[in-house]
């Protein structure tokens, strides 16, 4: 059975912020062969972090699981 952890929208979007900023600091360097991986996560978590943003309050955020 799939645990479901209960967040604010606002707490989600930190943490997903937040794993965009280790991401760029950390491990993308545009200059090194080899990274584009990582500046593929970092475009979808954004792309995620747009989608939270424009769900109203009241709409469940979390994806549904089957």
């Amino acid at each position: 059975m799939h645990k479901q952890f209960f967040t604010s929208r606002e707490e989600y979007i930190a943490v997903l912020q937040n794993e965009v900023e280790i991401l760029r600091r950390y491990y993308y360097n545009p200059n090194t062969s080899g990274t584009g991986h990582f500046n593929t996560a970092i475009s979808v978590l954004e792309q995620r972090i747009e989608e939270l943003k424009r769900v109203p309050n009241e709409i469940s955020f979390y994806p549904k699981v089957a």
